[in-house]
């Protein structure tokens, strides 16, 4: 596979993963919501070691994006891809 046809295949699935707003709410604005909740609610508090509540939070909030995009948006994704032949 050449660089020109992934750089095609990626486009193409950013372009069809934008068309979905609840996919994209939940992927994107979602966790930055509750970024925002927690950071104000209990941001400036220390855990003891050292860290602050909102400088752990954010490695789950990256690990809630990636687990989201793959229960929730790849299997519907394949499935429509089986549907219409393209698998």
């Amino acid at each position: 596979m050449t660089w020109r046809a992934l750089r095609s295949i990626t486009w193409t699935e950013l372009k069809l993963f934008v068309r979905e707003p609840v996919g994209l709410f939940f992927t994107v604005a979602f966790p930055l919501l509750l970024l925002l909740i927690i950071g104000w609610s209990f941001g400036g508090q220390d855990t003891g070691g050292g860290f602050r509540v909102v400088d752990l939070y954010i490695p789950s909030l990256y690990a809630m994006i990636i687990v989201n995009l793959a229960l929730m948006s790849l299997p519907t994704i394949l499935a429509e891809y089986r549907t219409t032949g393209v698998f």
